[in-house]
């Protein structure tokens, strides 16, 4: 699985200024790995606008996951 993102995602920042960031989004995918694609994709925007709190994105957010089957 391959999921793709725009720099909305790592570089929202909530209310104090702080960055959502690389290192929260990658310890976010990896607790999550269990869910499926778009469970992914809504998981990863709920947790981003959280952590944005009051703080409107800046940004736009676009992800993509992208899956193959495995092969037969």
């Amino acid at each position: 699985r391959l999921f793709l993102y725009t720099d909305g995602i790592t570089e929202a920042f909530d209310p104090r200024d702080n960055e959502y960031g690389e290192d929260r989004l990658r310890a976010f995918l990896a607790r999550s790995a269990g869910l499926g694609h778009r469970e992914l994709i809504e998981a990863v925007r709920a947790d981003v606008l959280a952590f944005c709190g009051t703080a409107s994105p800046r940004d736009d957010m676009t992800l993509l996951v992208l899956a193959r089957d495995a092969a037969r």
